[in-house]
């Protein structure tokens, strides 16, 4: 189905949909992978290696943080 884009609002309308989402989503994700790394245990402590580990794993992965959804290596 193609969107019909015929005003200013229809514009808007649309980015402000694709904003939601992908803010929707980015916190979905973000939060899936800092329970299944960390836990759910408010009270537990974490190690430090383990918040540097979870930083810093996507940029060893290769992603440069440039590349649409950060999912193509270097």
């Amino acid at each position: 189905m193609t969107i019909q884009i015929t005003t200013h609002r229809d514009v808007l309308r649309h980015t402000v949909r694709r904003v939601a989402v992908a803010v929707g989503l980015a916190i979905v994700m973000t939060a899936t992978i800092t329970l299944l790394h960390l836990g759910t245990n408010p009270a537990a402590l974490v190690r430090v290696d383990d918040v540097i580990i979870m930083s810093l794993w996507p940029r060893a992965m290769g992603c440069d943080f440039s590349c649409p959804g950060c999912t193509q290596p270097r």
